[in-house]
């Protein structure tokens, strides 16, 4: 309406202004287009100056200044920034307790005259969640009715300037007015007109209905689900109250329950949870399915659990149902006797194989027992029989080793016999050339001396003359190698005393140039000597004097 004349008021249209005008007979008729401004004019309202605001859907808010008869436009002003406003930003335009509000995306604003600006309403943008109202109306005691998401809304005011929400009444209304035309009216603090597609839908504030009150929740059907189509149980009472267990054969353990609440406010919006104790570990969601199947369900008992909530959010005491699926046939009493029967036959049959595999287990054990025995005996002769060869390997061994301690015992003694004959070939080299020198002395000193000289020129005759050392040698070498020499003498008595020798020294493998200086000749002189040797006692060729002289 235009301010100051009830007869008069301003349309928004989507090409600019409209004044219409109220006959005698309460009938509206156009006077006239307002000239000036042509934008869309979805949402407008008059300030206490009589200035015209509009909300376009695109462009944002204008504030239009109309001539004394409201047919012209005199100026434009489009709101922006400076108006507390930013300016990509567009909503809707409605007027609440004679203050300009303008909702948007980021929240709703309230239009300070004295400031000439909008402002955040801390109390309304906390029940918007800065997401924008919609068509906010108020009654004389300030309560708010408004819509939000298409959903209308309830709230009542507080001291603190807040809003309290309470919107329990209006759910069954939620989805009833046309999206982005949402509209409310109230009239006379009782009533309100909800604008839909079909027109307008009253309510009643005067009208409460008790939605807070107990409400029941029944099965209407149990029922197989899949192939054989068998009813189990049909709901034939209001509260349900069905104390038996309802038994279900196995070969029918898939069902189909379905179910349905006693409150008939939107009971298509009726939404309920169910459980079926035993075999699910928690309640369902909250749906508006009003039917539930169970598939190969095992046997036992289960306790079928079903709650509702109403449009309203109140929610009803659970109802429960036992169900019982009986066992298969295979479980059952008679088919438990049959397996009694075939257990104590399959007793006896296993007895009596016991008994026959115990027989064969003892036989088998005799001729395992017979073979062992028979294989200890030959283990033992074996384990005998590798006893005695250890015996004589241990014999021959202590036999080599005292062979290898006589052998490194004659070594020993050869060398110690080697030494020997060293020291008397030495002691007879060391006379000789002491006579020899004694001599050439002689024949340069004076008489006297020289008989002193003679004397003891005599004296190394006599010592070199002496066999004493050798026989002594020969003893030691007798009983080293077996009366070697005495048995030599036996078998070849013409060997000379130095030929004994030679064969001494090579019996004891000393070399040729090792045993030169024993017997006092040259090495050439020890091949000769034992030519010599092997022609007395008539070698062969092939025949090593060594070698023969080692194992004589």
């Amino acid at each position: 309406l235009l301010p100051g004349h009830d007869n008069l008021l301003i349309s928004g249209t989507y090409s600019g202004l409209v004044k219409y005008e109220k006959k005698s007979d309460n009938t509206w008729v156009q006077r006239s287009k307002l000239v000036g401004f042509k934008e869309s004019s979805r949402f407008i309202e008059f300030d206490s100056d009589g200035n015209l605001w509009v909300s376009h859907g695109y462009k944002g808010l204008f504030r239009l200044q109309l001539n004394a008869g409201a047919d012209t436009v005199l100026s434009v002003k489009v709101i922006g920034k400076d108006f507390g406003l930013a300016s990509n930003i567009t909503g809707s335009l409605y007027k609440l307790n004679n203050k300009l509000l303008y909702s948007t995306s980021i929240g709703v604003s309230v239009f300070d005259e004295n400031k000439q600006k909008f402002e955040l309403d801390s109390g309304l943008n906390k029940l918007s969640n800065y997401k924008g109202i919609f068509s906010p109306k108020t009654d004389s005691k300030g309560n708010l009715v408004y819509f939000e998401n298409g959903l209308l809304h309830y709230a009542v005011p507080e001291t603190n300037g807040n809003y309290h929400d309470n919107t329990t009444y209006f759910k069954r209304f939620a989805q009833l007015p046309v999206t982005s035309f949402e509209h409310v009216s109230v009239i006379a603090d009782t009533t309100l007109f909800i604008g839909n597609e079909k027109g307008f839908i009253g309510f009643s504030k005067l009208f409460k209905q008790k939605n807070n009150d107990i409400f029941n929740v029944l099965i209407r059907e149990i029922k197989s689900a899949g192939g054989k189509d068998t009813t189990f149980y049909f709901g034939t009472n209001f509260t349900n109250e069905k104390t038996d267990v309802l038994e279900i054969p196995f070969s029918l353990n898939s069902i189909k329950i379905k179910y349905s609440a006693a409150f008939y406010a939107a009971p298509e919006k009726t939404q309920y949870s169910v459980m079926l104790k035993g075999f699910d570990k928690r309640w369902s969601a909250w749906s508006e399915n009003s039917e539930k199947e169970y598939f190969y369900l095992p046997p036992g008992e289960f306790t079928f659990l079903i709650k509702a909530i109403n449009v309203y959010g109140f929610e009803s005491e659970p109802f429960q149902y036992r169900i019982r699926i009986l066992p298969p046939w295979y479980r059952s009493i008679p088919a438990y006797i049959i397996y009694l029967v075939f257990m104590a036959l399959m007793v006896l049959v296993v007895l009596k194989l016991i008994r026959e595999r115990l027989e064969e287990e003892r036989k088998t054990l005799e001729k395992k027992q017979m073979a062992e025995i028979k294989q200890r005996d030959e283990e033992h002769a074996k384990r005998a029989l590798i006893a005695e060869k250890q015996i004589i390997k241990l014999r021959n061994e202590k036999l080599q080793v005292e062979i290898d301690a006589k052998q490194m015992e004659v070594v020993v003694k050869n060398k110690e016999l080697a030494s020997v004959a060293f020291q008397i070939s030495m002691k007879d080299e060391v006379l000789t050339n002491l006579k020899t020198k004694l001599e050439e002395i002689s024949e340069k000193i004076n008489v006297q001396a020289r008989q002193h000289v003679k004397e003891l020129i005599k004296q190394i005759d006599k010592d070199l003359n002496v066999r004493e050392d050798w026989d002594r040698f020969e003893i030691h070498f007798d009983q080293i190698h077996g009366d070697f020499i005495k048995r030599l003498k036996q078998e070849f008595p013409e060997l000379t005393p130095k030929d004994l020798k030679l064969c001494a020294f090579l019996r004891m493998n000393l070399a040729t140039k090792e045993i030169a200086p024993m017997l006092n000749i040259s090495i050439r002189g020890v091949e000769i000597s034992r030519y010599r040797l092997r022609k007395k006692m008539n070698l062969d060729t092939d025949v090593n004097l060594t070698d023969f002289l080692l194992n004589k």
